[in-house]
């Protein structure tokens, strides 16, 4: 008998559904080691992004990255399991001969056991060997079974995630449209729907971000449904609107402020988790947008006061940008539903 071999099987399987429980069952982001691993996988996708800018091979990653996740999952409670029978020469003998299998045979009946409920050629010798036999099976069923369920809930979340980009998209795109549309000449009312709209969307995308961590690695390669991408440029229109335009043109509080700090919301949970802020400030909102627009706005100077106020979030989405393998350009530029490029 080797203890030693019983203490790191167990230490490997404990670590291993903690990680799996606080991944798939909890709400606060992901497990110690899928944290790591998935971060450091994406952090290489990155690394061949920013060397040749290829956003179709992005958006492979997060499937890249989930996949790799629940193959992880399995493979170290194979591995646990193989440590613990291995504790023992004759944990495992042939049926027929009861000669004692060798590591080829330890890792053929775990893999056997947890995936089916073993094919009979190899047994458990003794009481205690059947009882972790049984806990072993109950393991690798349960490890699939969240597994895939995990898998379920975040491709839907990823379909709520491109639907969020996709209606900002189709609101305007970019700061230009949006402003030229919503603007009928005397007031921004016709956004007020899809703002309140918008900001219960928001929350439930931070919720999503918080249950499933893995799908922030989830990329777009089309603008229109990168939510990243359209919700920056949402906050860009909606700070412009709210700090730019007079006070008496202005969206009623009721209707930005939570929007925005719904916004704020965001990002305090992504950069706790996943998104550093970029050292540089990102460039201003042009106020020039609204006053091409005939909107009457405030004066620069105070402008310019409101853009320092909301550094720290800017500086986040930002970093937001960059860390989902866009750039500030891409995002000012756009595409509008037309689907033309705006300068």
């Amino acid at each position: 008998m080797h203890p030693l071999l019983v203490f790191f099987g167990a230490v490997v399987l404990l670590a291993t559904w903690v990680d799996i429980v606080w991944t798939t069952l909890g709400t606060h982001g992901g497990g110690p080691l899928t944290r790591h691993l998935n971060a450091g996988l994406w952090r290489a996708a990155l690394w061949m992004h920013k060397r040749r800018r290829n956003h179709r091979l992005l958006s492979f990653a997060g499937s890249t990255i989930l996949i790799t996740t629940l193959v992880f999952w399995v493979a170290i409670t194979w591995l646990g399991w193989v440590l613990i029978y291995s504790s023992k020469a004759a944990s495992l003998v042939e049926k027929d001969s009861h000669v004692a299998t060798d590591l080829a045979g330890r890792i053929y009946f775990v893999g056997y056991t947890m995936f089916t409920m073993g094919n009979g050629e190899i047994a458990p010798n003794g009481p205690r060997w059947r009882i972790l036999t049984a806990i072993c099976s109950g393991s690798g069923l349960a490890a699939i079974s969240l597994g895939i369920a995990f898998l379920l809930e975040v491709l839907s979340a990823v379909v709520h995630r491109r639907s969020l980009g996709a209606y900002i998209s189709d609101l305007g795109g970019t700061t230009e449209t949006i402003v030229a549309r919503a603007w009928t000449g005397e007031e921004f009312d016709s956004l007020r729907e899809h703002l309140l709209s918008l900001t219960s969307q928001i929350h439930a995308f931070t919720d999503e971000h918080l249950a499933y961590p893995v799908l922030h690695y989830f990329h777009s390669e089309n603008e229109r449904a990168a939510a990243s991408l359209r919700l920056v440029a949402l906050h860009e229109t909606v700070f412009l609107i709210a700090e730019g335009a007079r006070k008496d043109k202005r969206l009623p509080a009721m209707v930005v402020e939570p929007l925005r700090s719904a916004i704020a919301g965001f990002a305090h949970v992504l950069s706790a988790e996943f998104v550093e802020p970029e050292h540089d400030e990102p460039p201003p909102p042009p106020l020039q947008t609204l006053r091409d627009a005939n909107v009457p706005t405030v004066d620069d100077a105070t402008f310019a006061a409101a853009v320092a106020d909301a550094r720290d979030l800017r500086r986040f989405l930002y970093g937001l940008l960059h860390d989902d393998g866009w750039t500030w350009e891409e995002m000012r530029a756009g595409k509008a539903l037309d689907g033309k490029k705006r300068k």
